[in-house]
């Protein structure tokens, strides 16, 4: 299996490699980016007129997030073979006790990290606590 967006020829006389695929569309956050994909070379905004952006998104771009989770779920499109079917990653939920960090739920692999408020002990817990104390 090649890599994605790989196309290779050869024919007699000449050996051409092109990496790419695209026109693609992904929507994050009410924006819509337009971008070619492949394995080799990742993702690249391309403008209406099909030319590479000369900028592209910063590393904080919402576009990041959407477009690893694209890829982590197999790189899906709608009917039309354009536009890019994900779903938001999980977040790690966590609450904090001093500067430890406890999980409450392991969210995905790179998805965001949430506070959430930490949970009430009960009476028992309280006691069994300061037992150990």
């Amino acid at each position: 299996m090649g890599e994605f967006g790989h196309i290779g020829v050869i024919g007699p006389g000449f050996c051409m490699d092109t990496w790419g695929v695209g026109p693609l569309e992904i929507e994050v956050c009410d924006k819509r980016y337009s971008f070619e994909d492949s394995d080799r070379f990742g993702p690249s905004i391309i403008l209406k007129d099909g030319s590479i952006a000369v900028r592209q998104p910063g590393e904080k771009s919402p576009f990041w997030t959407a477009h690893f989770a694209w890829v982590k779920q197999g790189r899906k499109t709608a009917d039309d073979g354009v536009t890019c079917v994900w779903t938001p990653l999980r977040p790690t939920t966590y609450y904090l006790v001093g500067r430890e960090m406890f999980i409450v739920d392991k969210g995905d692999e790179c998805g965001e990290l949430q506070e959430v408020p930490k949970p009430e002990m009960s009476v028992s817990e309280t006691e069994k606590e300061n037992e150990n104390v």
